[in-house]
């Protein structure tokens, strides 16, 4: 369960969830997943409306220091787009990076006649909503990480009955051990860690450097009960071309599902923060995106 600093954090830690919706101008070849396709997409728009933005998300200033923002494509997986289909897709901002909202929106307006993909197939912006705690709102406002959540995560008396919960990998997890892309879906206590550890590092690099904090929230948190997983994935591979190195690149990850049972009271809340920022490497181009249910 989560401890009073750790939900005093939460409240203090900024976190907006921009929704774009735009609509193809003319028929067009898009990748299958767009993930990387919109990671080099937002870099070209949000450095031709701000150079100094551009630098604060794209160029990363040491190995641990986190990017402030990440990505959720269109999940539709689909090649072939016609005139006037419509796609959705998410640009998260993380703490101090909620007042680049402004620079972020302006740089999808600034791009629609550069248009996406090889083709450069212009589209036109329709909408930019806001998601709040699994809801749409046309009204943009900055929110905090504990407000993105259920109440129930919250709740102790709740945590204590639930014993069941299934997570649903919208997208590829792509996490590491010993330098090497691991090919499973990772058990419980390795995804709370992962969670853990993406958490402490967005928060002292993009929302307080207060190493305090962050030792008073480890201290406080017990390790999770032995929770029993049952796993069905598959591997993915998608290809990229980076122009920065001239050649293609392989992205390899993991999708699928987890069900989870045993003792949530510990599991669930960082669970359920896990699914607000996303995990593992590539966040920026759409990866390590799950669905929590409980």
């Amino acid at each position: 369960m989560f401890n009073d600093v750790l939900i005093d954090t939460l409240a203090a830690f900024p976190l907006m969830r921009l929704e774009f919706v735009i609509e193809l101008q003319g028929d067009t070849e898009l990748p299958e997943y767009t993930g990387s396709m919109l990671h080099g997409f937002f870099g070209y728009a949000l450095k031709s409306v701000n150079e100094r933005v551009f630098q604060a998300c794209y160029m990363q200033q040491g190995a641990q220091q986190p990017r402030p923002y990440s990505v959720i494509p269109d999940l539709r997986e689909k090649t072939h787009w016609q005139a006037g289909d419509l796609m959705r897709f998410e640009i998260k901002l993380f703490g101090e990076a909620h007042h680049i909202s402004d620079a972020t929106i302006a740089a999808v307006e600034a791009w629609q006649d550069k248009g996406l993909g090889e083709n450069r197939t212009p589209y036109r912006l329709i909408a930019v909503n806001q998601i709040v705690a699994g809801k749409r709102t046309s009204s943009l406002g900055v929110n905090s990480l504990a407000s993105q959540m259920d109440p129930a995560y919250f709740d102790p008396q709740w945590l204590t009955q639930c014993s069941l919960a299934n997570v649903y990998f919208t997208t590829p997890m792509r996490l590491k051990h010993h330098g090497s892309v691991i090919q499973c879906l990772p058990n419980t206590d390795e995804l709370v860690k992962q969670i853990m550890h993406r958490f402490k590092l967005l928060f002292s690099h993009w929302v307080a450097d207060d190493v305090r904090v962050m030792q008073e929230i480890i201290a406080a948190t017990p390790p999770p009960e032995q929770v029993s997983a049952t796993q069905h994935y598959v591997d993915v591979r998608w290809d990229r071309f980076s122009k920065k190195m001239g050649k293609t690149i392989p992205l390899d990850g993991v999708k699928g599902h987890m069900q989870l049972a045993g003792p949530m009271q510990d599991v669930l809340p960082w669970l359920a923060v896990g699914e607000q920022l996303q995990i593992g490497g590539k966040t920026t181009f759409g990866y390590g995106s799950f669905e929590l249910s409980a």
